[in-house]
């Protein structure tokens, strides 16, 4: 600092076990928090929103990030798997008060355009079969998508991947 030259930070943790004692789901919250605040207009951002807010088991927030996913690229594979994901969860929520209840079974089955999620994901692939879609990774997660509810095995879904082509 002789020559007025900038004092650089001391890590005080240079290992990271100060670190590693923190709640990881409390530290994911407060970087998603950040990102959609800082970040709105990425998709990326609320795929992580999603991600976390499904792990806290804060459904709301999840279907709050669905919706911003659905507002930026409606046709993005990671709104689709996740979105996916979401419907096959809300069957399953216990637990939750009245309004956060009344609020989901108003405003999911919209994403899912009034289809069940079965009918979702089978209108998905036989877009995919038609040659209206020709996008890998959309492909990937409609094929995750059809084992997952149990629509299709492994390996019609990987022949459903690899027919267009890679």
């Amino acid at each position: 600092t002789k020559k007025k030259g900038k004092v650089s930070p001391v890590d005080e943790d240079p290992e990271g076990k100060e670190l590693l004692k923190l709640d990881p789901l409390e530290e994911a919250k407060k970087y998603s928090s950040i990102l959609s605040k800082h970040c709105p207009k990425r998709f990326g951002t609320w795929t992580i929103q999603y991600d976390v807010a499904v792990r806290r088991k804060k459904w709301l927030l999840a279907l709050q990030a669905l919706y911003k996913m659905r507002g930026l690229d409606a046709g993005h594979a990671g709104y689709f798997s996740r979105l996916v994901d979401f419907a096959l969860k809300v069957p399953n929520l216990e637990g939750l008060s009245e309004p956060a209840k009344l609020v989901l079974s108003e405003e999911f089955p919209a994403l899912l355009k009034g289809a069940s999620v079965k009918d979702y994901v089978s209108d998905a692939a036989k877009a995919i079969q038609r040659g209206d879609v020709v996008d890998l990774p959309f492909r990937v997660a409609v094929a995750e998508c059809l084992v997952k509810t149990g629509l299709a095995t492994v390996g019609s879904a990987t022949a459903m991947i690899i027919e267009g082509g890679l």
